[in-house]
């Protein structure tokens, strides 16, 4: 019975994942017999040799999965640059998705949360909790790439880490900005720009982003 769940565990590899793809990924990663790195289609994947995915016992990270079957499918990005680090106990890039760690970047991602075809940039530290849904077209980002100055000439801070909680669900086209933590539970509307802190089970929505309902819950 073992050797016949092996036999059927390989035969599934071969047909839905991309072997080079995945092997690249596991030559830099840490991870445990009890987790797994997949690459299910083609994608544009660059780790630099010095950046690290680390799995959690029984997790994964899937790379370019797709929830409706098609004929043609969009590769997913994964750019880690030198001494990036991306942590995942359980994380899926669905079609289009891209995820850029800069140098020295630290992307964590609890368990069962996934992404579209959205954009995650790191430069610093961004966490994402467990259970956590990210749809289309959502931008996360904890910098601004470019410094600003005070009207003293002094440089504003451009880089801040963003802690998003448990079980937060970030709807189409919204935008997380630098510095912001969201609560557990909360939801991000569609077109919503975040530049703030979110408190837990609120929906906050509009440009910037605002609470319009309390004590809401989402399954």
């Amino acid at each position: 019975m073992r050797l016949f769940r092996r036999i059927k565990k390989l035969f599934w590899l071969l047909c839905n994942v991309k072997v080079c793809e995945s092997l690249y990924l596991r030559r830099h990663s840490e991870c445990p017999r009890s987790g797994h790195v997949h690459v299910h289609h083609s994608s544009l994947l660059n780790i630099a040799d010095s950046a690290k995915i680390v799995i959690q016992e029984r997790g994964y990270l899937d790379v370019n999965a797709i929830n409706i079957k098609r004929k043609r499918v969009r590769p997913c990005t994964l750019w880690l640059g030198k001494g990036a680090q991306f942590d995942s106990g359980g994380f899926t890039m669905y079609e289009g998705a891209s995820i850029v760690v800069l140098d020295g970047g630290h992307l964590k991602v609890g368990r069962n949360s996934y992404m579209n075809d959205g954009l995650i940039q790191c430069a610093s530290n961004i966490v994402i909790g467990d259970d956590c849904a990210i749809a289309g077209s959502v931008l996360i980002q904890d910098t601004d790439f470019h410094p600003t100055l005070d009207e003293n000439g002094r440089e504003r801070p451009y880089v801040k880490p963003i802690t998003i909680g448990n079980h937060v669900w970030i709807c189409a086209n919204a935008t997380i900005l630098k510095g912001v933590t969201i609560g557990d539970g909360a939801i991000i509307a569609a077109g919503a720009v975040v530049t703030k802190e979110v408190p837990p089970h609120c929906l906050v929505g509009g440009n910037p982003g605002r609470v319009i309902k309390e004590n809401i819950t989402w399954k």
